[in-house]
């Protein structure tokens, strides 16, 4: 279809030829879809229980953090 349209000297039916084939690529395409993420967490080492989420993200969790006064 996309060597058609680019041999077609007409613009309507170029336009209809990558029209189509676009449709095509998008309702036909594998997706894939991964994500790397780092993360990078500074504490104090008297901070406790700041932990990274297993999640979809990996973002730090804060609900139970503390400060430990002992050094």
């Amino acid at each position: 279809m996309i060597q058609r349209a680019e041999q077609d000297f007409s613009s309507a039916k170029r336009t209809g030829l990558y029209q189509q084939a676009e449709r095509k690529i998008v309702d036909e395409a594998p997706v894939i879809g991964f994500t790397v993420l780092d993360v990078t967490l500074a504490t104090s080492p008297n901070l406790k229980d700041v932990w990274l989420d297993h999640g979809s993200v990996g973002e730090p969790v804060f609900y139970d953090a503390h400060f430990d006064e002992r050094k």
